[in-house]
């Protein structure tokens, strides 16, 4: 099993400034601390940190469906012209 002492100092960078692959792992970090750790005084902020991290996954997947039809339309211009 993972410590979960490292979770709880934070990540070296904001959220908003997290990889994909960075946020997600600090995302599985938090569940897992979340459920280690259900009795101690810093659930809540747990709790806040990894509701501040579905948000930004949430926020990027938004992203990805609204640019993706216009990069793939950009695309098929540019090649049929």
């Amino acid at each position: 099993m993972t410590d979960p002492e490292p979770v709880l100092h934070g990540p070296a960078h904001p959220v908003h400034a997290l990889t994909t692959g960075e946020l997600s792992t600090y995302r599985k970090q938090l569940e897992h601390a979340v459920t280690t750790l259900k009795d101690a005084p810093v659930i809540e902020d747990l709790h806040k940190r990894l509701d501040e991290v579905c948000a930004e996954e949430e926020e990027r997947a938004r992203i990805r469906r609204t640019i993706q039809p216009d990069e793939i339309d950009a695309r098929t211009r540019h090649h049929s012209a």
